[in-house]
């Protein structure tokens, strides 16, 4: 314990009134300085930490890399942190050992917890990533998260496809997947590709809005997938093993024979059951086939494009009027095909809208499916709404929209609008859609 004379005091008192120090040394390399650079200092500095970092490199000719930090500081911003040094554990010693982290990452992280501020990079954010969901910094995820979102390219989607995935980051998940819906043939080819993980690509097989052209190079590109696999990681297993359920996501059902045989035919992925079942349905096109084959388990819904109809009109803005209650059209098709939302009409900028959407079959009280949404319109137009799930609409029935609107909506009459819409998809035959008031007059 220290104490201070009166006389002491008076003298350094003296001292700060009659010296003028010139260096930040004589200064002290606190003053003029916020919280977060005083911070940053002691880190880089190591001034009275307490605890150190073994972090072990990932090959064994490198050395261990020691960084120092302060208990304090960790615990207030991490409760992982909290929990290792005030919760009784191992690592409530002065030293933890790191196998999971590169240093620079590992550092980079730190700097954050001190300063709120990270740099990040293509070569960090994905350490940087599992680091922030290891010690719950949540924040950090998150902008680690928007770097990604903003950065994917087919080059680098299957790494981070990958990660999101094993990280749990949904929404980072879905623009991966929505990437490879436009660019599959250049993600197929690309080395990213081979030494991506198995739950990715099941990730991607279960997704129905891929070019439905594209599928046999789709599985062409699984199959040597697994044939790399095999030669590294298990030459016992078969190539059916290790494709394991991703086999039954294939889209073998909507090849035509010529590309079945030329796939599947020499090898062993699957059984000669059910290599009879594929070709014979190819030929035939009967649906006891069909119904055998998804009795197997296989997927033998087709795969489409995401394709926006928005049929022109033109308003006027002069023959307006209030409108009351709901609005309903019916709506059929000429072929199968998944209906993903609606567009609404707005009237006015800035306005709130809180929409609700039924879709239903005609000879069924119960909704099909249910959009119930709240928007605010950016200009005037066609604001669109999607459903949690698609809808598949099939010919021989006919469907009802009903939306609700808010009461005393101001509207407009619209003119020149299409009662029947025809989709001409590259891979079949036209698709129609007829739209109709309901009930008809």
């Amino acid at each position: 314990m220290y104490s201070y004379g009166l006389g002491a005091v008076n003298e350094l008192l003296g001292r700060l009134h009659t010296s003028t120090p010139d260096s930040v040394e004589e200064r002290g390399w606190q003053v003029g300085k916020p919280l977060t650079k005083c911070l940053e200092h002691i880190l880089i500095n190591e001034v009275l930490t307490d605890v150190t970092f073994n972090i072990k490199p990932s090959s064994t000719d490198k050395e261990d890399t020691k960084v120092s930090a302060h208990k304090l500081i960790l615990c207030a911003r991490s409760p992982v942190f909290e929990a290792m040094f005030a919760g009784g554990f191992v690592e409530s010693n002065n030293e933890v050992v790191i196998v999971d982290a590169d240093p620079e990452p590992f550092k980079e992280m730190l700097r954050y917890l001190y300063t709120d501020d990270i740099e990040l990079k293509g070569s960090n954010v994905l350490q940087i990533l599992y680091m922030a969901r290891k010690y719950l910094l949540e924040e950090l995820a998150a902008k680690c998260s928007h770097y990604l979102e903003n950065s994917l390219q087919p080059n680098n989607v299957c790494d981070i496809l990958k990660y999101s995935i094993q990280f749990g980051e949904e929404e980072l998940t879905k623009k991966c997947v929505t990437l490879f819906e436009s660019n599959a043939s250049t993600i197929l080819e690309s080395e990213g590709f081979i030494n991506i993980s198995y739950e990715a690509l099941l990730t991607i097989l279960k997704h129905d809005l891929l070019d439905p052209t594209q599928e046999g190079s789709l599985i062409k590109a699984y199959i040597s997938w697994a044939e790399a696999r095999k030669k590294v990681e298990n030459k016992e297993k078969t190539l059916r093993d290790i494709l394991g359920d991703c086999i039954y996501e294939m889209r073998f059902f909507h090849l035509t024979p010529e590309i079945f045989a030329d796939i599947v035919g020499s090898n062993t992925i699957l059984t000669e059951r059910e290599k009879n079942l594929f070709f014979l349905s190819g030929l035939t096109r009967k649906l006891t086939y069909g119904e055998q084959i998804h009795g197997l388990g296989f997927n033998t819904f087709s795969r489409c494009f995401r394709h926006e109809m928005q049929p022109g009109c033109n308003y006027n803005p002069i023959q307006q009027f209030q409108f009351v209650g709901e609005e309903t059209i019916s709506l059929t098709v000429t072929k199968p095909c998944s209906l993903l939302g609606v567009s609404v009409f707005s009237g006015h900028t800035g306005l709130k809208h809180d929409v609700d959407i039924e879709l239903k079959e005609e000879t069924d009280e119960d909704a099909v499916s249910r959009i119930q949404s709240t928007v605010t319109s950016q200009e005037l137009g066609l604001i669109p709404f999607f459903f949690k799930e698609k809808v598949q609409l099939l010919p021989e029935k006919r469907y009802t929209l009903t939306a609700k609107p808010p009461s005393n909506r101001e509207c407009y009459f619209l003119q020149s609008g299409n009662r029947c819409y025809t989709f001409m998809p590259p891979f079949s035959g036209n698709i129609n859609f007829e739209l109709r008031r309901y009930p008809a007059y």
